[in-house]
This record gives structure tokens, C-alpha cells and sequence, in this order.
């Protein structure tokens, strides 16, 4: 089967690890014999000020400074994304970059396209009109914060998107209600969850020596939680005072975070290899988020023994399952409360936490696979 897939979900110097679930995605179907090409919406540079950006039309290829992935076809573009879709407004964008795509592959043989993430200059409007152009199937992907944090203004262009489409995907079955709440309703839905690579996210069978050692991972911002933190560490000492915290990650709170917890070691935007040895040496990851589509840190964090306390937002109950803790997120949340959990969950046994961890990523393309088949595709 051949796949094309537009994607909102970059890789940039400053967060090389941001697309990683694409890559996965797209690495792991290559291996069920799939040919996938991945063209990711790059806009460069980094929207500086929006009224300085392109209008709609005004697009170039970048070159050789964009991250690749060797085993992918990828185009990135620059200046569009934002650009465009505030002077010309997302629909024209997206008829935009759709156009200059079909120029790129002529006569193209894909069997379906697929577009995952529904921002603000949404992918899926871009395999919305591209499958128009080439007359062939499309499926939405959505996946967490292009739903939950969608503007209203936004809403009607996403309606046509998913219903008009072959199919539809969702990383949970939260993330599928709460696309139905907000008045999109998509067709033919179909909820296959994130996975996680247990070639590294592979089991830690022993225990992290005292002191008790936590770990945050994730973007420094308010939705993933991470104001809530210093509340926390310092609930946590009040049962344990030399606990550690490890944060990895980068975001706008590390300054006020680092402020009120100046011993906490920040270690910046790892690579997965980095990511699951700080997960072998923590006794617990801390999920504190206020909205969570899925959580793929959960089920990596799962698979390598270490067990989870996280808030019951989102689609985290689902990804969270029998291996960790949920305490309420938002509203009702109480860092007290959170702590409690983090103590009561120190010293499971590694392999029975293990054990509960969700599917890997070939799993996650067997199911993938399967249901683009479903839909016509070779």
C-alpha cells in the first residue's frame, strides 16, 4: 500500500524529538511492506512576528538546514504555516500548499493520504484537498491539543474536514468524545493508540537506589502541568525530604520553575536512548497535565518498569491502564493529594508494571494498516 502523509508535527533544532511519533509511525509500516512518503509542514523561521509572514501563495521549498529523515520523502516548506493561514485564513492555505504538492508529484500512485493534526493550518486540510486533487481517499488523524485547543473560529473548517473524510483516527477515546463535544463529527471513526519502541523503551528490572528519584517529561507548560510541579516536590518531601526531580524537557516555565526549586536538574530535549535511562534510574514519572490527547510518555515510562502518577485528564486513563496512579486533574486538583499517590506507588514490582504497558509501534501500524485497507486502499 502507498502512503502519502502531511504532517504538523516537526522536528526543529530546538526540538529535534517533536515529530518522533510520525517517524515511528511511518518506520514501522515501511516494515509491514507499506511505502510511506512524510511531508512535514516546516515553517521557517520559527514565526517571528505573524503580520512579518507570507500570504497565501507566497511559498518556497527550504533546503538543506531542515531535519530529514533518510528512510522519507521529505519536503519541508517555508514561511507558510502561519503565515498564510492568518493573512489568507486556513481554508486558502491549505488549498495553497495542497496545490503546490500535486506540482511536486505528478501523476502521483498513492493509495490513500493521510493527514495528522488539525492546527491551526491544519494537515488534514492539506490531505483534504490534495486527495480532491488526486482523487483518492484521505484520513484524519487527530491527535490530542489540535482538538482540545482549537479556537471556535476554527471549528467549521474541521467539521467538513472530518466529516468528508474516509476515515478518521484518534489517539484515545477521550480525544474521540470530546472531538463530538466541541461539534465535529467525524466519519467512520476509528480510536488506535500511540505506542511506544521497546527496542529502547525496554524493561529496567531493578529498582533506582535511594533517594527517591522522580522524573517529569514533557514541554514546560501549563497544559502538560508543569507549574504544578514545585507543589508537588515539595509535597513529596514532606514524606520523603531528600526526594530528587530530573525535568526533561524544554518550555516557558523552566525559569519559574528552576526559581522555586533551584536543586532540580534540568536536562533539556533528550533523545529517546536518554529518555529511557532517565525512566530505568526514577522510581516514578509524574504526569501532573491539565489536557492530554494520549500521552505517549506514559506507555514508554510503562515499558521500562517505571510507574506512573498522573492526573485522569484527557485520554491518560487510557494510556495509564493498570500500571500507575490517577489523582483528579483539572478542576480538583491537590498537590497533597498527587504526593500521596507518588509515595503509595514507590517500590512496584518493575515487571508487573511492565506488563500493563500498552501496544508497541508495530502494533500500532498492524491497526493503522489494516483500517486504511478497510478503506479501499491496495
Amino acid at each position: 500500500m502507498r502512503l502519502f502523509i502531511v504532517s504538523n508535527f516537526v522536528a526543529s533544532p530546538h526540538q529535534p524529538q517533536a515529530d518522533i511519533f510520525i517517524r515511528q509511525r511511518a518506520a514501522a509500516l515501511r516494515r509491514l511492506g507499506a511505502e510511506v512518503t512524510v511531508v512535514p509542514l516546516y515553517p521557517v523561521p520559527q514565526v517571528p512576528r505573524l503580520p512579518q509572514l507570507p500570504r497565501a501563495g507566497d511559498v518556497e521549498w527550504a533546503g538543506a538546514d531542515c531535519p530529514t529523515d533518510a528512510a522519507a520523502s521529505v519536503l519541508p516548506v517555508t514561511g507558510f504555516a502561519f503565515g498564510s493561514a492568518v493573512a489568507g485564513g486556513a481554508g486558502a492555505a491549505c488549498r495553497s500548499m495542497a496545490r503546490l504538492l500535486a506540482d511536486q508529484f505528478d501523476r502521483p500512485d498513492f493509495d490513500l493520504v493521510v493527514g495528522h493534526g488539525s492546527y491551526r493550518f491544519p494537515a488534514t486540510g492539506v490531505a483534504r484537498r490534495l486527495a480532491f486533487c488526486w482523487r483518492r481517499p484521505y484520513v484524519a488523524a487527530a491527535h490530542g491539543s489540535d482538538i482540545t485547543a482549537m479556537r471556535a473560529s476554527g471549528r467549521r473548517l474541521q467539521r467538513a474536514i472530518f466529516a468528508e473524510a474516509a476515515g478518521t483516527t484518534f489517539v484515545s477515546e477521550a480525544l474521540l468524545r470530546e472531538t463530538r463535544r466541541v461539534g465535529i463529527h467525524p466519519a467512520n471513526p476509528r480510536v488506535i493508540r500511540n505506542g511506544a519502541d521497546r527496542a529502547v523503551f525496554g524493561l529496567t528490572p531493578t529498582q533506582p537506589q535511594p533517594p527517591l528519584r522522580l522524573l517529569f517529561a514533557g514541554s514546560l507548560t501549563e497544559v502538560k502541568g508543569a507549574d504544578r510541579l514545585p507543589q508537588i516536590l515539595h509535597a513529596v518531601r514532606r514524606h520523603h525530604p531528600d526526594a530528587q526531580l530530573t525535568v526533561a524537557g524544554i518550555g516557558p516555565l523552566r525559569g519559574s520553575i528552576s526559581r522555586q526549586l533551584p536543586d532540580v536538574l534540568f536536562t533539556g530535549e533528550v533523545s529517546q536512548a536518554e529518555l529511557a535511562r532517565l525512566m530505568g534510574d526514577s522510581h516514578v514519572l509524574v504526569v501532573p497535565s491539565r489536557s492530554e490527547g494520549f500521552g505517549c510518555v506514559v506507555v514508554e515510562a510503562l515499558s521500562t518498569g517505571t510507574v506512573v502518577v498522573a492526573t485522569d485528564v484527557g485520554g491518560l486513563p487510557e494510556a495509564v491502564g493498570a500500571g500507575g496512579v490517577l489523582v483528579p486533574g483539572s478542576p480538583g486538583f491537590d498537590a497533597e493529594r498527587f504526593a500521596e499517590a507518588v509515595v503509595a506507588a514507590v517500590g512496584r514490582d518493575r515487571s508487573q508494571v511492565a506488563a500493563t504497558a500498552g501496544p508497541d509501534w508495530d502494533d500500532v501500524a498492524r491497526q493503522e494498516l489494516a483500517f486504511f485497507q478497510s478503506l479501499g486502499g491496495a
